[in-house]
């Protein structure tokens, strides 16, 4: 009777510490599938603008963002009469349009270009080539800092007067006109879209419209004309979308689910065979519960009577 309750004793503890190892490794798993999640829908975006005046007259141009920034996702230009600021990996959904108080400068516009890059157009009263000389740039952790010399704003009148003596259809710059209509306009990406798809079908001309038609029918398809130049820059690409992206993080999810479960089923049938293998009785569903006593012989008395011989086993 010592022998079986020391034996029960052993197995309630092994039943104990099992199940508790399950547990702990079950909370684990959970704790890693969050923290991934969290990681995966947790995408960089800006988080402010902010310019102020340094010393020496220096002028300074800061983007902060939610997460650090690594340098070789950021890139700048100088292109006609604006300065471009190129983030990959940065979010900057809904575009928006800020003041910049600078003699030089007029203002800076914010907007999604691709599903994985934003731009931000800082607007010059000049040639942007005249400013490069004194412009910088500088990336530290969650900011990006463009510094605009107090040498700038010389040049900048010199190379307004110039472009204010050009005509006026060379000075306007077709793709920054459709930017700053949007944005004041606060037209979505979709209405947008088929606005200009509707207006570029009015514009072709008569005789481009039947060549295209004819062409279209001997080939026996339906010809669809879009004139590219009248999308808006907002228009996002064809199967993607501007918002921010979640069916990734959906899809690592599940994958983690499915790999928890076979990480646990594997476990369990491990032990299971590992209990069998020792003996050991968990009372467990699935296990074979192992046999104490053992016939080993009966002799017949007579009808139904009978003596037996029996063997009592160690649990």
């Amino acid at each position: 009777m010592k022998f079986a309750r020391k034996s029960k004793a052993r197995e309630r503890v092994i039943d104990f510490l099992a199940k508790g190892m399950l547990i702990a490794f079950s909370a684990l798993v959970c704790l890693w599938m969050i923290s991934g999640a969290r990681a995966g829908t947790g995408n960089t975006e800006i988080t402010d603008i902010r310019q102020q005046e340094l010393e020496g007259g220096n002028f300074a141009i800061d983007f902060l963002f939610s997460k650090p920034v690594a340098k070789e996702d950021v890139a700048v230009e100088f292109q006609r009469n604006f300065i471009q600021l190129t983030l990959k990996n940065i979010s900057a959904y809904p575009a928006r349009t800020t003041k910049l108080n600078h003699a030089a400068m007029e203002k800076v516009f914010t907007y999604q270009y691709q599903p994985d890059v934003t731009r931000a157009r800082m607007l010059l009263k000049g040639q942007a080539s005249a400013i490069q000389p004194f412009s910088s740039f500088e990336v530290e952790a969650q900011r990006v800092r463009i510094l605009v010399k107090a040498g700038a704003l010389a040049k900048a009148g010199d190379s307004l007067k110039t472009r204010s003596a050009a005509s006026v259809e060379a000075a306007v710059d077709p793709e920054e006109e459709k930017l700053r209509k949007e944005i004041v306009a606060g037209q979505s990406s979709v209405a947008a879209s088929a606005a200009a798809v509707t207006a570029a079908a009015t514009a072709t001309p008569v005789s481009a419209k039947a060549d295209k038609a004819d062409k279209a029918e001997a080939l026996g398809k339906p010809e669809k004309v879009i004139d590219k130049e009248s999308l808006p820059v907002f228009a996002p690409h064809e199967g993607t979308m501007v918002k921010k992206e979640t069916s990734g993080s959906g899809t690592r999810i599940f994958t983690s689910l499915l790999l928890v479960v076979g990480l646990i089923g594997a476990g369990t049938l491990g032990f299971r065979k590992y209990a069998q293998g020792k003996g050991i009785n968990l009372n467990l569903p699935f296990q074979r519960q192992a046999k104490l006593i053992e016939v080993v012989s009966t002799t017949a008395m007579g009808p139904k009577r009978s003596i037996a011989v029996v063997k009592v086993l160690d649990g």
